[in-house]
Formats: C-alpha cells, structure tokens, sequence
C-alpha cells in the first residue's frame, strides 16, 4: 500500500469510529484526504441490511437490526442519535421561526442553494446520471423542500423525531447511490484541477468517491450561508440572532448527514473559516452543471409552487442569488458558467417583487403580526410540499444500481 492510500485510509479509519467529537483549526484542518472518503459508518450498515435481505425502509431495518445486536447497525445509530455538545436547540428556533416567516424566501432560498450544489463537477456528474431530469424534477425538488421544512420545526431534529428521521433516511440513500455508482464503474471522472484547497497533501486527487465527505461537508455553507444570503436578498432580512441560529441548524444537519467532525466545527466563526477554503477549491462548473441548471429553470413553471411565470424570471432570479455580491468567496461569474441568460425585463420583474417582499418584512416581524406571520408561512410551505408531492410521501429510497 502506498503512503497515498494509507493517508485515505487514515482519514476513512477515523470517520468509521461513531459519535466523535473533534475540534479542529479551521484555517490548518487538512481537506483533500476527505476527498476519497465516503461514510464508512452508514456504508457499513447499509451493507450489513443488505446482506440480511431487507429491501424496504433502510432506517427501520437499520433500527431492527441494531436492536438484536449488529454491530454496523448500531455503529450507525450511535453516531446518529449522539448530539454534538454544541447543539443548542433552543438557539435553533430563532432561525426556524424566520424561515417559516418568509415562506417566499423559503422557496428562493432553497433554489439559489441547490442551483450551487451543480456547481460542482462530480455532484453534477451524479445527479445527471440518466436522461430524465425533467420527469425527475418534481419528485426531487419536493422531496428536497420536505427535508428543508423539517428544520423549521426544531424539536422534529432531536434524535427519533420525525425531521431527524428524514436527515438520516437522506444520509442512506446517499449511501446506496455511493455504493451503486462504485459497483458500475459509472464514476471515473478526475477532481477539476482547482479543487479543494490545500495542494501540499500527499493524496492523489483523480479519483474522489461519489458524494465524498467533503462535498456532504459542504451543506453547512450551501445550505446554512448560501442560502441565507438569498432570503435576505429576496426581501426577507434576518435579524442577527435568526441568522446565527439559522447557521447553527444547517452545521448539525450537516454533521447528522454524515460529514466527518472534522468538517463541522464547533462554532459558526470556525465554520465561516472553513467554509471559506472548501467554497472556491469545490467550484467546477461542467456541462453537466449547464444541463441540470437548464432542465431546472424550464421546469419550474411545470411546478406551479408561486404565481405563474415564465422561465426568463427564474433565470433571472436565479442570476441575482448567484451573483458575486452574495457569493464573494468563489472568484467566478457563476450565472454566466451555468448559462443563464441574461434579460432585462425579467430582471426589472424580479427586483419589482423583492421590493414588496422588503416593504412587507418589518410589517410581517412586527409583534402585532410576528407570530400569525409565522403559523400562516409555515402552513403555506406544509400545504405546497403536499401539493407537490401528489399523496406520494418522500422516501429517499434508492436501490444497489442507483
């Protein structure tokens, strides 16, 4: 075995011990080793449910056979059902309560974040595996805003509640895509040559493993920063208390998702350091990138989740939550790497609507109306998603040959 591999070998070694807490230096934590790690730990309780023949709900066969003493399975479950110390919940619901009170900026945001996650080569390398992205839009981006919506209900995150249960069903289904793409030969694709960060590690970069650790680490600035940053742009701006809690619920998202606590600092300011350093080295736009950008912005109106409008307004919606202003730490014109047109009146439409959404925010955070604005926003989301979803709940299911 060569010094590289044995330096992967180390790092997978470590993510394969459960309910660790670590803490890191931000700016010296070493990156790309993560790049050729998994999750051990879900890895080996799929594999161990699997060879049991179950082939239903991984988490509940997951729990069944923790109970009669699989190692793998309880592995798992440890490392799950272990909150990290600095998992304040009480903290959490500042940020819940904002985001169920800008149910637009609920949408907006959770677009302007996933749009990024195609921004990355081998992420877009995975979700454009098959040729069907337009039948597969309405089931993805439901699926998705159901796992959104569980972090507005902050008690739903604690270990065996319901909002859990969808992180963790999420973090196997990732698992049986890893491990299918791996079994077909399907992912042979190099890390772009501006990936991760530093350059002085031993390891070899042409051969990362599907959703690797360090891209599952990369949701606390996707999701936590990203798309913060595109609610407030939409017109709903978090005071900094919401904002601090809202980072704080997507850091243990991430965490219970399976990035390594290697990746999940204790702190939201470690956080913002390391994220600094994935976000630029984890920028590789592909073809790929284009054509899940496209298939999303044509089929968003097929949707029917706002009013109705064409797909110039989302492309320039979109434009604005991608330019540099709102993500300055990637040195790169990302609406003009991902395709998006530019037009001027859809452009004019989008700025007329953030303008309302920005007079009505004081109005709907008022005391009068603070609490009606939240209860009423967080129905708005539940009826949607249902809408969405056509009596067809979210699974996150895969099979072997995902």
């Amino acid at each position: 075995m060569t010094t590289d591999h044995a330096t992967a070998d180390e790092f997978r070694a470590l993510a394969a011990q459960p309910a660790r807490e670590v803490h890191v230096d931000p700016a010296t934590a070493e990156l790309t080793p993560w790049l050729r790690v998994g999750d051990p730990l879900a890895e080996a309780a799929w594999q161990a449910v699997r060879r049991a023949g179950h082939r239903g709900d991984a988490l509940l066969a997951v729990r069944a056979m923790a109970a009669d003493g699989d190692p793998a399975c309880r592995a798992l479950l440890l490392d799950v059902e272990t909150v990290p110390s600095w998992a304040d919940f009480d903290a959490m619901r500042p940020g819940a309560a904002f985001g169920s009170r800008n149910p637009h900026g609920f949408l907006v945001g959770l677009l302007g974040s996933l749009v990024m996650t195609y921004t990355n080569a081998e992420v877009a390398a995975v979700l454009c595996r098959g040729d069907s992205l337009r039948r597969l839009l309405r089931r993805r981006l439901f699926e998705s805003m159901t796992l959104f919506a569980s972090a507005l209900d902050v008690d739903s995150m604690r270990p065996g509640g319901s909002g859990w249960e969808r992180v963790v069903r999420v973090r196997l289904m990732h698992t049986a895509v890893r491990i299918g793409i791996q079994r077909s030969n399907a992912h042979n694709s190099a890390v772009p040559t501006n990936s991760a960060v530093p350059t002085d590690s031993a390891v070899p970069t042409d051969s990362p493993v599907p959703i690797n650790a360090l891209e599952t680490a990369g949701g606390t600035f996707l999701f936590g920063a990203i798309r913060l940053r595109a609610i407030a742009a939409a017109g709903g701006r978090p005071d900094p208390d919401e904002a601090r809690s809202h980072y704080l619920m997507w850091r243990y998202i991430t965490r219970l998702i399976g990035a390594p606590p290697e990746l999940t600092c204790s702190t939201n300011a470690d956080q913002r350091v390391l994220d600094a350093r994935l976000a630029q080295g984890m920028y590789s736009p592909t073809g790929d990138s284009v054509t899940l950008t496209k298939a999303l912005v044509e089929g968003l109106p097929d949707l029917e989740i706002g009013p109705p409008v064409p797909p110039g307004f989302f492309a320039a919606l979109l434009r604005g939550l991608l330019s540099r202003d709102l993500v300055p730490e990637i040195d790169a014109d990302i609406p003009d790497d991902l395709g998006l047109p530019r037009a001027t009146i859809p452009a004019l439409a989008v700025r007329g609507a953030t303008a309302i959404a920005r007079l009505a925010d004081p109005v709907l955070r008022s005391a009068p109306l603070r609490a009606r604005a939240e209860r009423a926003g967080g129905t708005w989301i539940t009826n949607t998603i249902d809408r969405g979803l056509a009596g067809r709940p979210a699974r996150y299911q895969a099979t072997d040959s995902t």
